[in-house]
């Protein structure tokens, strides 16, 4: 969204504006749906939400990234090769 062109000036305000709404609601779904897939296979999801440090809207991308933190504390070994292909390959993508 930031590196969006745009050809009236005006338009970086919106951008301004969307780029924050999408990163609560991006960190929401995520998170949510990451709480829900622990939960699902009966993974401790208890402790995501032991204490919340962030103000406001913000708990959700603190959700999102407590979710990361606890799949990467239960992520198997054999799994960190693939995950690093992953990354590299979408970020080669976006570049």
């Amino acid at each position: 969204m930031a590196f969006l062109r745009v050809f009236n000036p005006i338009e970086n305000l919106g951008k301004l504006l969307m780029i924050p709404f999408f990163i609560f609601h991006y960190g929401a779904f995520c998170g949510g749906h990451g709480l829900f897939i622990m939960v699902l296979f009966k993974k401790d999801a208890g402790s995501l939400f032991d204490k919340s440090a962030w103000p406001f809207f913000f708990v959700f991308i603190e959700l999102l990234l407590n979710v990361i933190k606890k799949v990467l504390e239960i992520f198997p070994k054999e799994m960190i090769i693939p995950f690093i292909a992953l990354f590299l390959s979408y970020g080669f993508s976006f570049v």
